[in-house]
């Protein structure tokens, strides 16, 4: 769909380097999808913002049209990004939006109009998002409640009551006790009321504890019991029915300012590693050759040679080994080796000849005649071994017929 090859062609929209693609409905004839078109790779540009899109394809016509836009609520009239970003369509017929390379996030209906619009981050930090989804999320933490009472007089009684990622807190039921272990009473309840409720009683006891409870009125956990706070003398004169104030400015030398202007330089965002993917396979004309492709063609070129003279080399070794091994038959056949054992009688004892007159020589008396003189001996040996070898087992052979 879209493209420069494309088998199905857009009527009405136009999109580019898009991200998050779902089906959202399918029959025979028509198919119905979501996505989020980026509009642009930073470098390469198809439309003017990015945008959240479905499209309806037609495969009877192989014609595709968008029939639903969502947009960011932006005073330019959008926001365009380079990478990334994710569109969900949400149970209500509307979509919640993840801009990408913006860390920005938006809600919409049904008919376009924009409900919610958050911003992580601002462009400049190249704080990113690359895909944002909304669900129901329930929390129930397993830390109890926590529970701070307070009475600048002995008097009235303050309560403050948070519970931190707890979602189903709906009121909180308040109860006091003259003793830690005592019988406590219900003093009130009060709804929740954000992240921290403060309740008020008209009588101080010295312990209490909170009870969170849900929509339906059921309890779900209670804070630990807590002591009831109470200022001292010198510093009750700077307290109320709320808490105590009594506080001095720091002074200059010892704050430590909080940069909150910080950017990300230009050469580290990530515009500047778009890509001009225009053409993803470059075209070499034909009469141009570069050095890369001159050293491949060398290579290879010797590679062939070198694969040539090997198989050459094989095929005459192969030609030498079955002549060699042909005359060899050939002259057993023919008695050839027979014939020639009188030539090879003579050959050995003329080497028998000169191996004697080389031992008497000075050089031979020295070195060789070393040697001839242990080989004698070895055949010597080796020849009494086998005659005496040849006594025993003629004689074991004699003494075994005797008894037999």
């Amino acid at each position: 769909m879209g493209g420069n090859a494309a088998t199905i062609h857009t009527t009405n929209f136009v999109f580019s380097y898009q991200h998050h693609a779902r089906w959202i409905s399918e029959n025979a004839t028509h198919t119905t999808l979501s996505f989020y078109d980026n509009g642009s790779n930073s470098y390469n540009q198809t439309n003017i913002f990015s945008h959240g899109w479905i499209v309806s394809i037609d495969h009877v016509t192989a014609t595709a049209t968008m029939i639903q836009e969502w947009g960011a609520p932006e005073p330019e009239g959008g926001l365009l990004s380079g990478s990334q970003g994710s569109m969900q369509m949400l149970p209500n017929g509307g979509c919640h939006i993840g801009w990408g390379e913006h860390a920005y996030l938006s809600e919409h209906t049904a008919d376009g109009s924009a409900v919610m619009y958050g911003k992580l981050a601002d462009r400049a930090s190249n704080v990113m998002i690359y895909r944002s989804n909304k669900y129901n999320w329930t929390g129930t933490p397993e830390t109890k409640p926590a529970l701070w009472t307070y009475s600048k007089a002995g008097t009235r009684m303050a309560f403050f009551v948070s519970w931190n990622g707890a979602t189903e807190v709906q009121s909180w039921n308040f109860y006091t006790a003259d003793n830690a272990s005592g019988n406590y009473s219900l003093v009130g309840n009060a709804r929740k009321a954000g992240f921290e409720t403060e309740f008020h009683a008209p009588a101080m006891k010295q312990w209490a504890y909170a009870e969170a409870l849900d929509a339906d009125g059921n309890p779900l956990s209670a804070s630990v019991v807590a002591r009831t706070f109470e200022p001292s003398v010198s510093l009750a004169q700077y307290c109320n029915d709320r808490g105590c104030d009594h506080s001095q400015q720091t002074d200059d030398d010892n704050l430590v300012p909080y940069e909150t202007d910080f950017s990300v330089a230009d050469r580290y965002l990530s515009p500047q590693r778009g890509f001009n993917t225009q053409s993803y396979y470059a075209e070499v004309p034909s009469n141009h050759t570069t050095t890369s492709n001159k050293a491949e063609t060398s290579a290879t070129k010797k590679s062939s040679a070198s694969l040539t003279r090997e198989a050459v080399l094989v095929a005459i070794g192969a030609l030498i080994g079955f002549g060699t091994m042909t005359l060899g038959i050939l002259m057993h056949t023919q008695g050839l080796f027979q014939r020639l054992e009188p030539l090879a009688d003579s050959i050995s004892r003329r080497t028998g000849r000169w191996t004697d007159s080389v031992s008497r020589s000075a050089f031979g008396s020295r070195v060789l005649g070393r040697y001839t003189r242990v080989w004698e001996k070895e055949v010597e040996g080796l020849e009494g071994d086998l005659g005496g070898r040849s006594s025993s087992l003629s004689s074991s052979a004699g003494v075994g017929r005797g008894q037999a």
